[in-house]
């Protein structure tokens, strides 16, 4: 009897430790990042999506001042960075998401894992994040060099990617308050709706250049989503 109780105290004690622990991660988690980088964006939406309690620092790599704390954290200076506790700290944004989400059920998951949809999920996914890679490259190709150091040809060479690359989403796109995977709101979704409003704001005129109906019609019903709201860039 003793050997069970003491057994059934160490039980209690070890889900009490591990309860504290993970209230710990929780109340020292931080997000490094401004909206206006998709990746940070993507990341503070999943947090959000998950009701996971989080500081977050709207810091800009181009800052100075902003830029020596991000190296703090990533010695990369890139964002986004989620310190989780005070030894670690994790970069890029995929692997952010996959460690929020290591111990949900596959149901509840933005990234699925596991069944029938994971290959569409992943064809969809990666060529969004392409999107964002070659924009991004674009955007700071163009606009963020000194101008005597910009180089426009191959400035026009990324834009051309994403675009083609954009074209294939406007032939799968859903019908506006549909989902790209069909049944329920995934990673693409969030994926697309930050491409959009990104492209809007860093390749304005590449954007407007292109015959997109379909994703305009989507998006104008996916910008009043509570994550897209709560995440824009003021």
């Amino acid at each position: 009897m003793k050997f069970a109780r003491h057994e059934s105290l160490l039980k209690n004690n070890s889900r009490t430790n591990n309860n504290v622990m993970l209230q710990q991660r929780i109340i020292n988690m931080q997000l490094f990042g401004r909206f206006l980088s998709p990746y940070t964006r993507l990341v503070s939406m999943v947090l959000n999506h998950h009701g996971i309690e989080h500081e977050h620092h709207q810091l800009a790599v181009a800052n100075d001042a902003d830029r020596e704390e991000i190296l703090r954290h990533n010695s990369l200076g890139r964002v986004p960075i989620l310190r989780i506790n005070e030894q670690d700290a994790l970069v890029e944004s995929d692997l952010i998401i996959l460690h929020l989400e290591q111990n949900l059920a596959d149901e509840a998951r933005l990234f699925p894992r596991d069944g029938r949809e994971t290959i569409s999920f992943l064809t969809h996914h990666g060529r969004a994040r392409g999107i964002m890679d070659r924009a991004v490259a674009a955007f700071y190709e163009s606009s963020r060099r000194p101008e005597d150091k910009r180089w426009p040809e191959h400035a026009e060479k990324l834009d051309l990617t994403w675009q083609a690359t954009l074209g294939k989403f406007e032939q799968s796109c859903p019908a506006p308050g549909q989902y790209f995977l069909g049944g329920k709101l995934s990673l693409i979704d969030l994926d697309m709706a930050v491409i959009m409003e990104f492209l809007a704001i860093a390749r304005a005129k590449k954007l407007a250049s292109m015959d997109l109906p379909k994703l305009h019609a989507w998006m104008e019903n996916m910008a009043q989503h509570q994550l897209v709201k709560n995440t824009r860039l003021n």
